[in-house]
C-alpha cells in the first residue's frame, strides 16, 4: 500500500485485494483526531450516505471497519486524480470537455437530490477521475439527509452563501432576494429541489471553463 493523499483527520491509502487484484482506496481516519475537533457525527453521516448510493458518477463505498484507534472507508480508486489538479495542470478545458464534466456533475446532483441528499462541499477537490477519463462526486462528509423541500434547507442556504460570497451590500440584498423567492415557493408548495441548488453548480462550472491562477 502507498499513501495517495492526507487530510486533517487521516489518511487515503491505496491498497490492491490479493485475490482479485483489484485496488481500492482506503480511507483511514483516527477517531481520536475526530472526537477531539467533534467531527464524528459528519464521518457518520458520510459512512451512511454512500451506503445508500449506487450511480455512475458518484464514488463507490464498499466496505467500511473499524478498529479502536481508526475507522475505515473502503472506497472505489479513481486514478486520474482530481480536477482541480487536472485544471492547475492543463489550465481551461476545452469546450467539448468542460460541457462533458458538467454534464456529468448535473446527472450525480440530480441523483443525490432524487435521494433527498444535499452534497454541501460541491468544489473541483471532490470530483475524482476514473481512468475512462469521467467525473465521480465524492467526500460527502459535509453531506446531509432528508433537508430537501424544506425552508431549512432554504435558510441553510442564505446563511451559507451570505457567510461566504457576501462582500457587498448588493451581495447581500441578492442572497436575500434568493432566500424570499424560495420561501415564496417552499410555502406554496411548489418544489424547490433545482433552483436553489444550481448556484454551486455554476461555481463549479466557472471552475471547469476558466479556473483561478
Amino acid at each position: 500500500m502507498k499513501i495517495i493523499s492526507r487530510g486533517a483527520f487521516g489518511r487515503v491509502f491505496l491498497a490492491q485485494k490479493k485475490s482479485t487484484g483489484d485496488y481500492y482506496a482506503i480511507k483511514v481516519l483516527r477517531k481520536k483526531e475526530m472526537l477531539n475537533r467533534s467531527q464524528l457525527d459528519h464521518v457518520k453521516a458520510e459512512q451512511t450516505i454512500l451506503t445508500l448510493l449506487n450511480h455512475s458518477f458518484v464514488v463507490k463505498l464498499y466496505y467500511s471497519f473499524e478498529s479502536e484507534e481508526n475507522l475505515y472507508l473502503v472506497m472505489e480508486y479513481l486514478s486520474g486524480g482530481d480536477l482541480f489538479s487536472l485544471l492547475k495542470n492543463v489550465g481551461c478545458l476545452n469546450e467539448e470537455w468542460a460541457r462533458m464534466y458538467i454534464a456529468e456533475l448535473v446527472h450525480a446532483l440530480d441523483y443525490l437530490h432524487s435521494k433527498d441528499i444535499v452534497h454541501r462541499d460541491l468544489k473541483p477537490d471532490n470530483l475524482l477521475i476514473g481512468s475512462d477519463g469521467h467525473l465521480k462526486l465524492t467526500d460527502f462528509g459535509l453531506s446531509k439527509y432528508g433537508l430537501m423541500n424544506s425552508a431549512l434547507l432554504s435558510l441553510f442556504l442564505f446563511i451559507y452563501y451570505a457567510c461566504v460570497f457576501g462582500r457587498t451590500l448588493n451581495d447581500y440584498l441578492s442572497f436575500f432576494f434568493f432566500f424570499f423567492f424560495l420561501m415564496l415557493k417552499y410555502y406554496r408548495n411548489e418544489p424547490v429541489v433545482h433552483p436553489e441548488l444550481c448556484w454551486p453548480l455554476g461555481e463549479s462550472e466557472a471552475h471547469i471553463d476558466c479556473p483561478e491562477p
